[in-house]
Formats: structure tokens, C-alpha cells, sequence
């Protein structure tokens, strides 16, 4: 059997569209897992 060689680590990312409850929500879930997070908002603040 041939040695397993790593796998290299992706650098993941997700674009959240809403910045209201749902959308934080999913963010704040998305980056407790490591994943960058943009989050995209009609409004000019959140």
C-alpha cells in the first residue's frame, strides 16, 4: 500500500447576502468554523 500524502488545507470563504438576524447569525457560525466571512447589506451600517 502507497503512503497517503496531505492534503493540503484550503482557505475557505462564504459571502453572507442580508446583514439581519439569519444572516449574522450564519456568519457568526461560519467564522466559529473557520471559514472568512463577507457579509453583503442593502444598509450602509450593520
Amino acid at each position: 500500500m502507497t503512503p497517503m500524502t496531505p492534503i493540503t488545507p484550503m482557505t475557505l470563504s462564504a459571502a453572507i447576502i442580508g446583514g439581519g438576524a439569519a444572516g449574522l447569525m450564519a456568519a457568526d457560525m461560519l467564522l466559529d468554523r473557520g471559514i472568512a466571512v463577507d457579509i453583503y447589506d442593502a444598509m450602509p451600517s450593520l
